[in-house]
């Protein structure tokens, strides 16, 4: 539980930086990536407090919302704005994620 705990405790402060660059610019309103990316992560935290996640898949769905960040980070880096391919890239991903999550947290796994 501890181990899971730090993993919960990383992500959130890998995904802070994007966070705060996000509320800098103007993005149209209902369509903020990062929002997303933090409904998830609470999504996996309530997941593991409440048992329906075992450590293992908590640590496997946080890397793959690590894994989305880094890849919207790379796509910030290269012009600042998202074009529509790029944000039709990291909203397919999230999708996953989100369906991932739903899955693991469904299966009847329990810590």
């Amino acid at each position: 539980m501890k181990k899971v705990s730090l993993v919960l405790a990383a992500a959130v402060l890998f995904l802070t930086p994007g966070l705060m660059a996000e509320g800098a610019r103007h993005v149209p309103k209902g369509r903020t990536i990062n929002k997303r990316q933090v409904r998830q992560q609470k999504r996996i935290g309530q997941g593991v407090n409440s048992g329906q996640l075992t450590a293992n898949e908590a640590a496997k769905l946080e890397r793959q919302q690590v894994s989305i960040n880094q890849q919207e980070q790379r796509f910030r880096a290269s012009g600042g704005e998202f074009t529509k391919k790029e944000r039709a890239v990291i909203t397919h991903r999230q999708n996953q994620a989100s369906k991932k999550i739903y899955r693991e947290k469904h299966d009847n796994q329990t810590q």
